[in-house]
């Protein structure tokens, strides 16, 4: 049973380059751990965490193959007390903390549709020089 198994398990991870962040290590936990309690809830495997830098930033996008985000629903994904209104229980205030906890840090959350089908979720932090 998928609820059974490991996150680490199920997630195949994709690193690009080498990635160090300037962000409280708790903090970016508690932003992937959200992400990827969201993949598992609410999508489908496979599940990716693909890990990018480029100059300045640390991308780490956290992907499925499930039904994705109606378009509908979308724009307030990240808004405190957003729920979908399918799925389990929840509060709605994972998004809206992990958007705030990538901000504070210099960085972004944001949600990319996943065509043709999943979703995706990203988070953008500052980046130590090269």
């Amino acid at each position: 049973m998928l609820a059974e198994r490991r996150a680490e398990d199920l997630f195949q991870l994709r690193v690009h380059e080498p990635a160090l962040a300037h962000a409280d290590p708790d903090h970016v936990h508690q932003i992937l751990a959200n992400y990827v309690a969201n993949a598992l809830a609410y999508g489908s495997p496979p599940y990716y965490l693909d890990i990018h830098r480029d100059e300045a930033v640390i991308t780490v996008c956290v992907r499925d193959a499930g039904p994705g985000v109606a378009d509908t629903f979308a724009p307030t994904l990240f808004e405190t007390f957003t729920r979908a209104t399918k799925g389990p229980a929840g509060t709605g205030l994972g998004l809206a903390i992990v958007k705030r906890l990538a901000t504070s840090a210099g960085g972004d959350a944001w949600h990319e549709p996943n065509s043709p089908r999943g979703a995706c979720f990203c988070v953008s932090l500052p980046a130590p020089p090269y």
